[in-house]
Parts: structure tokens; sequence; C-alpha cells
């Protein structure tokens, strides 16, 4: 399975039939709601809301999900992430069945990320002949790439959990075949892999 084969198969299917694509292929996004000064929830917008509505050319195809904004997030998305594609987190992204093993490979890279860092925040603890000025940024800048990659990592387990869910009910539909689709067919529901940790 490579990327490109999984990337073209969706755009296809989505092109085809877009309703059909986002339920066959179980197109997730984050929510986000927000409270505002008065008390009242405030339900943003989440890629899957966008999508219908967005030119293809703007629509992005990538391992780990599908980008309504072209991977240029706009200054809403940044303040709202925390940073510039900070997409684990991001509300914007959509994430499919075919998104699963790069999911899992980016939580994977992630969870290492994750220890060089802390590995790093170890030395700098135990070097003593640093200035004390500078041990201090050192050490806040670390911990916010620490905080950084866990929100992340929280992001794209939501939507691994999520599309694995949903491919694990059509797996178990009985009587499923792929000649039955009017469009190109996941790739990982012909290959029955679970995406796990």
């Amino acid at each position: 399975i490579t990327s490109t084969t999984i990337t073209s198969k969706i755009e296809e299917a989505y092109t085809q039939s877009p309703s059909e694509a986002i339920n066959l292929y179980g197109m997730t996004s984050i929510p986000l709601v927000v409270i505002d000064d008065e008390g009242d929830e405030i339900h943003k917008k989440t890629g899957l809301d966008l999508i219908s509505s967005t030119p293809k050319s703007m629509i992005a195809y990538t391992n780990t999900h599908i980008c309504v904004h072209n991977l240029e997030c706009p200054s809403e998305i940044v303040n709202e992430n925390g940073g510039f594609q900070r997409c684990g987190v991001c509300r914007i992204k959509i994430c499919h069945i075919d998104n699963l093993v790069s999911i899992t490979a980016m939580m994977e890279k992630l969870e290492i990320d994750q220890t060089l860092v802390g590995e790093e925040l170890k030395k700098l603890n135990a070097n003593r002949n640093l200035d004390i000025n500078f041990v201090k940024q050192e050490k806040k800048r670390l911990k916010q790439k620490i905080d950084v990659i866990s929100s992340e990592k929280i992001g794209w387990t939501v939507a691994q959990e999520a599309v694995e869910a949903h491919r694990q009910r059509l797996l178990s539909e009985q009587g499923i075949q792929h000649g039955q689709f009017i469009i190109p067919a996941p790739t990982l529901l012909k290959h029955s892999i679970k995406c796990e940790k």
C-alpha cells in the first residue's frame, strides 16, 4: 500500500460521490466547542462541515488526513491550535480509514520525539556548569515542546480511535463486499489491519 495510491483513491472517491466517500471511509473531524463571554456554547465548524463548500484546489490529501485549507493554516486556526500546522489538535483535519497506518506512524514518531526532548531536559538538569538564566529559559522551552507533543498525541489518538471504530463496524457488517461500492473502497477494508500501539 503506497501513500500515493491511498491519497489518489480517496480523492477519486470523494470526487465521484462525496456523501458515499464520507460514509464509507469513515471521515471524521474533531469537534470544537468554545464558551463565549455570556456562557453560551459556540460550535466551531470542522473540516467535515467545510469540505463540501471548499474548492477542490484548496483540499490537500495527505497520508494522515485531509486539510480543507491546503495545509496553509489561516490565522484563526493558528490561534486555536497554538501554532502553525498543529494538525493533531486541529478541528479542520479530516481523517479516514486509509489514514490509520500513517496516523499510527505519526503517533510513534511523536512518542520518540517526546522521549528525546525528555532526555534533553535530563541532560540540562544534570549540567551544573550552565548559566542559571539560560537553564530556566531552556527548561521552559523544552517543557513547552513536551506539552505540544502531548497535545498532538492526544489529538491523533482521538482521530485514530474514531476512524478505527468505524472501520471495525464496516468489517463486522454481514455480507460486505468490495464489488458493492460505487466508489473505490478503502484499502484497509480489503486488508484487515488493526492499528494499535
